[in-house]
């Protein structure tokens, strides 16, 4: 009715007056259909419904001041069902709004357990590194303990080896010393000989 101009109601917001304006051009162009128009214009006051002067203009079409249509021919009936067709739209808008607030909330939800478990996944992967690198350097210290105890190992075998050879060479020079020591107390004296009576010698 409106579009159609049945229904005369001045408009105070002013981006909602224009697209009226609009809307009754191109109907009457031919350049959109009607129904077509007014799923325009109300998903228009969907969008806008908190504009300044939207409320007030929505009430002065549907509500109690609305003006008496010039043809008085179309029945009241289709402003309620348009009415009621808006609110029932809305309430499935309001309960899409918080089904999409729920759905949001989920998505949070996942987001934070996802966190979660990435953290202690990382810490679980952080503490299994660290067990490893303290394995890794227990048998390291391990392989340092062997060498070192290897290595003085060695040392003392070469000190016994050098003192047993120290003290077989002793033993070597002991004898050598004994045996020079009993062949000079063996040696008999040399007899003088016959010229060595006479001359002393």
């Amino acid at each position: 009715m409106l579009l159609t101009g049945d229904l005369n109601v001045p408009l105070k917001n002013f981006f909602f007056q224009m697209k009226v304006t609009q809307a009754k051009n191109q109907i009457l162009s031919g350049k959109v259909e009607l129904e077509e128009a007014v799923e325009e214009i109300y998903e228009l006051c969907q969008k806008f419904r908190q504009a300044k002067y939207m409320e007030e203009d929505l009430d002065r079409i549907f509500g109690e001041r609305q003006e008496t249509p010039v043809s008085q021919t179309t029945p009241n009936k289709q402003v309620e069902n348009r009415v009621k067709q808006i609110e029932k739209t809305e309430e499935k808008s309001v309960k899409s709004e918080e089904n999409r607030a729920q759905n949001k909330e989920k998505i949070i939800q996942k987001i934070k357990k996802q966190e979660i478990e990435a953290r202690n996944l990382r810490i679980k992967t952080e503490r299994e590194e660290l067990e490893k690198i303290k394995l890794e350097l227990e048998k390291e210290r391990e392989k340092a303990r062997q060498l070192i105890a290897k290595q003085l190992e060695e040392e003392r075998k070469n000190r016994l080896k050098i003192a047993e050879q120290k003290r077989l060479k002793a033993e070597q020079e002991k004898q050598k010393l004994q045996k020079v020591t009993k062949r000079k107390k063996v040696v008999k004296p040399k007899k003088k000989s016959f010229w060595g009576y006479i001359f002393g010698k």
